[in-house]
């Protein structure tokens, strides 16, 4: 009886950094810098480089500062709830599949 050939090895699985930056490479760029704003605006106020009143929605504070109206959306001042808005924007934050070859979503017979 003759010796077949060994099998090829599998192939390796990429790592999780590397799934992580295929992913983020692939979000749109609005995605990824809404992200941003919201870490970056965590760190400001974590650090204490501008108070809380500044940026969020207080009353009594925020007709002379009307940009809170536009700030007080991207503020979090707890790790948790800022990991689950990140986690959330960026599983959320993908371009929509429009009929094309890699969609798998299918939303009232089409796909999406």
């Amino acid at each position: 009886m003759a010796d077949l050939p060994a099998a090829p090895p599998p192939p390796a699985r990429p790592s999780v950094a590397a799934r992580i930056s295929a992913l983020v490479a692939s979000l749109p760029t609005c995605t990824k810098l809404t992200a941003v704003a919201l870490v970056v605006l965590y760190g400001v106020v974590a650090v204490g480089l501008v108070s809380v009143e500044y940026i969020a929605l207080v009353p009594g504070h925020s007709i002379p500062y009307l940009w809170n109206v536009f700030t007080a959306s991207w503020l979090e001042t707890n790790v948790g709830a800022l990991a689950v808005s990140c986690v959330t924007l960026l599983a959320a934050g993908e371009e929509p599949c429009v009929d094309g070859p890699g969609c798998r979503v299918q939303v009232l017979g089409g796909r999406v």
